[in-house]
This record gives C-alpha cells, sequence and structure tokens, in this order.
C-alpha cells in the first residue's frame, strides 16, 4: 500500500529526483509500470476520499486513466514494389500526443497473402511484409492496448482504466514495372505497369554505352496496364544503346518503381539512302560500245581470254555503277577485276561483294570506307525504310551512304526516291 501522507513525511524522491513538499496541499500521482512502459498493464487498488470539515464526511475520489486514444499503422497507405520487404509498425496515440508502438505484441495478417505477406507476433521479425504479387490488399494488426479515460471521480472502489482490443489496418499496394520487349524497327517499347487501377508519370530512357542517356517517354502520365512507348528514332543522338530503363511514378505513391531490359542498337546518325538494281540493256537507248569480258563464275574464271562483246553505253554505265546488269547477247554481266580493269565477267547470277545473292528490299551496299564501319552481313534498320543486311559494296558510294537493292530491270540510275533519314545497327 503507498500511504501518500507517509511518501511526503520520509521525502522520497520519484525516479526524478523530486521530492513531495510538506507544504503541498494538493496534487496528482502518476503511477507506471515497473518495466517503465506507461502501455503495459498494472493491478493497483485506490483507496482515497477528500474530507469536509464543515460536515465532518468523505466524499469522492478522483483517478486519471491515462491512454491511448487512436490506433494506426506506419506507414499509411503501404507501397511495395514487386518482391521487395517493408517493415510495418502498429501504434496508437497516447493522450499526451505521443506514441506508444505496439509491433512486436500484434498478430499480423494480410486480407490477400497472393499479394502481401506479413510476419506475425512470435517470429523474428513481427510486421515484416513482403511483396508477392502486383495488386492492392490490406494489412491489419491486433493487439490489447490502454483506453484514454481521462479524469474520473466517483464512490469507492474507482473503476479499472479501461482495454481495447485493437484493430488497425493500412491499405497495401504492391507495384511492378515489367518491360516486355522492344523493337526499334518498330517504333515500340513494350511495358507492363501494375496494378492496373495505379496511373502516373512514366520516364523511359535509352542508355548509352558512353554513360549517357536518352528519354523517349519523359513522363508522360500512362495508368496500369501493359502498352507500347516509342523509342523516337529520328531524335535517338548518335551512340550505342544497350539497355532500355523504365521508371514509374504512380501518383498514389511517393515511391518510384523501375525496370530494365537489354537492348542492343548503335544509332548511326542520318544516312542518305539511294537505290540500285540489276538493269537490263533491253531498256536502254544508247548507240552500242565494244567491251571485253570472260566467262566464269562469282569466284572465279577459268582463263582470261578477253573475248569482245558490245552494248549500249546507257547500259554499260549502269552496269559500272550497280556491279551487275543484263546483257542482250550475253545474259547476265558482272565487274571484276581479275583478269584486267574495267572488265565484265559472264556469270550465273548477280555477284555482290559479300557473296551470296541479291535479295530485293533487303540486300544493301555501302562504300568500302563507310563512316560507322559497317561490315558485311550487318544488319541495318533505316527510319521510313525497312531493316536490311549489307550484301555489297557500291562504287562512288559516300561514307554515309547506303544503297537498297531492288528487284528492277530499268536502264537508269532515278530508282526510287533519294532520302535523309536516321540509320541503326542492329545486334
Amino acid at each position: 500500500m503507498v500511504d501518500v501522507k507517509q511518501i511526503q513525511n520520509m521525502a522520497v524522491p520519484d525516479a526524478k529526483g523530486t521530492v513531495l513538499p510538506l507544504t503541498a496541499t494538493r496534487g496528482s500521482l502518476v503511477i507506471t509500470a515497473g518495466s517503465g512502459k506507461r502501455a503495459d498493464a498494472m493491478h493497483i487498488v485506490v483507496n482515497s476520499g477528500i474530507y469536509n470539515p464543515q460536515t465532518a464526511t468523505c466524499g469522492y475520489g478522483c483517478e486519471t486513466c491515462n491512454g491511448c486514444t487512436g490506433f494506426g499503422i506506419t506507414p499509411d497507405p503501404f507501397n511495395l514494389f514487386f518482391g521487395a520487404f517493408g517493415q510495418l509498425n502498429s501504434n496508437c496515440t497516447w493522450s499526451n500526443g505521443s506514441y506508444e508502438y505496439y509491433t512486436g505484441s500484434s498478430n499480423w495478417t494480410s486480407n490477400n497473402t497472393g499479394v502481401v505477406t506479413v510476419n506475425s507476433q512470435g517470429s523474428s521479425s513481427p510486421g515484416m511484409a513482403h511483396a508477392q504479387a502486383a495488386g492492392s490488399t490490406y494489412a491489419n494488426a491486433y493487439f490489447s492496448a490502454p483506453v484514454n479515460m481521462g479524469q474520473i471521480c466517483a464512490e469507492m472502489p474507482l473503476p479499472e482504466c479501461g482495454y481495447t482490443q485493437a484493430e488497425p489496418s493500412t491499405p497495401a499496394t504492391v507495384y511492378s514495372v515489367t518491360i516486355n520487349s522492344a523493337d526499334i524497327t518498330q517504333n515500340s517499347i513494350s511495358v507492363t505497369l501494375s496494378p492496373s487501377g495505379a496511373s502516373g508519370a512514366l520516364y523511359v530512357e535509352l542508355d548509352n554505352t558512353g554513360g549517357g542517356t536518352y528519354d523517349s517517354v519523359d513522363g508522360t502520365n500512362v495508368s496500369g496496364g501493359t502498352s507500347s512507348q516509342p523509342f523516337n528514332p529520328p531524335d535517338i543522338p548518335k551512340g550505342e544503346y544497350t539497355q532500355i530503363t523504365a521508371v514509374w511514378v504512380p501518383s498514389d505513391s511517393s515511391n518510384s518503381y523501375a525496370a530494365q531490359y537489354s537492348y542492343h542498337f548503335k544509332a548511326l546518325g542520318t544516312y542518305l539512302n539511294t537505290f540500285y538494281n540489276t538493269p537490263d540493256e533491253a531498256g536502254c537507248t544508247a548507240r552500242p560500245e565494244s567491251f571485253l569480258y570472260d566467262s566464269g563464275n562469282c569466284s572465279s574464271v577459268s582463263t582470261c581470254k578477253g573475248s569482245n562483246g558490245s552494248g549500249r553505253s546507257d547500259f554499260l554505265n549502269q552496269l559500272d555503277i550497280n556491279g551487275s546488269g543484263i546483257s542482250q547477247s550475253l545474259g547476265l554481266l558482272s565487274l571484276e577485276y581479275y583478269c584486267r580493269a574495267n572488265n565484265y565477267r559472264q556469270v550465273p547470277a548477280p555477284c555482290p561483294y559479300c557473296g551470296g545473292t541479291l535479295t530485293s528490299g533487303v540486300s544493301l551496299a555501302i562504300s568500302a570506307s563507310n563512316q560507322d564501319g559497317l561490315q558485311c552481313g550487318n544488319n541495318v534498320y533505316v527510319y521510313g525504310i525497312g531493316t536490311g543486311t549489307v550484301a555489297d559494296h557500291g562504287g562512288g558510294l559516300s561514307g554515309n551512304q547506303i544503297d537498297h537493292y531492288e528487284q528492277t530491270n530499268a536502264c537508269t540510275a532515278n530508282i526510287g526516291t533519294p532520302t535523309n533519314e536516321p540509320a541503326f545497327l542492329l545486334y
């Protein structure tokens, strides 16, 4: 039993070194648990009275039950990236505005463990949440806590201070960002954002091997779901790119969420695009000229005989430019320098520099001194035209020029319309 008068007479200091003065006639006494934690339960019997000297009677006693005025979970709301862990804490707002935490003594649950799981009381890390899949649910905490009841004045015995079963919850959302695929030839980066009900600013950047970046999408508001985002090829600076990064900032979250995707290409800058073919002398009109030719295939000539031939001059000019053509008298002719300079070879098929055959709309010819070091077999995408493979070298081409092979027999240098377009080396 605690006798306040006895404590006053003994001048026993409290935990803060304060003593109860002998002159004190009124005041209050705060009792806390021996653990020092104000939220811990205690069993106390209070016997007090207020003496009225006029009537010589004792009246009511008073007590103040401090406790919780509200309950919650932090953070609220709770957001996680798919696969990540995050700590939840349960608490109450104490009567003086401070907080008491019940994380370790709470039983934790999730309304949908397929989205979020939460470690409960007794585990090594109570309140630790793990994002299982993109989506939305609620995380809940259950714990017993004292209720703030304020001052109570009543006849003896005074009532017990009340406890309640607190059940706070917080909305929990798991976000995910996935880059599914990328294809610059289709100007498309497929991105899936989850959950579907969220929306926010999306940033898509192309990462350069030199340390630079290019933002193909810069803060566009995008809702959850799968969407196709652009490369914007004409705006991509020259350089080699190996990675795509997508960053999503949902409007209902204070965090950002990112994903990366390996994608390798090289922006070559603007190229002059022209076209060439296998001209047919039948469509030419100039006067004939004599020439020398030998017979063989694309890789060799059996003997250098230097046979005499004749062909129209405009046909021979196109043959010199395009590398092969169809003679009216000799069939297919190709340029060759095995026997002598400016000689022609009678062959069964065109002889591209890289070997193999020429395919309309696919085969590309470049200068032997190409400025970007393009080589036979390289796949090149030209914006607005399409993708082709380096198969040939062309005389008279500049270092930033691509000649596209077309399967026509026209006897003219004006095949297609020359254009200046950005080109990309695909890996």
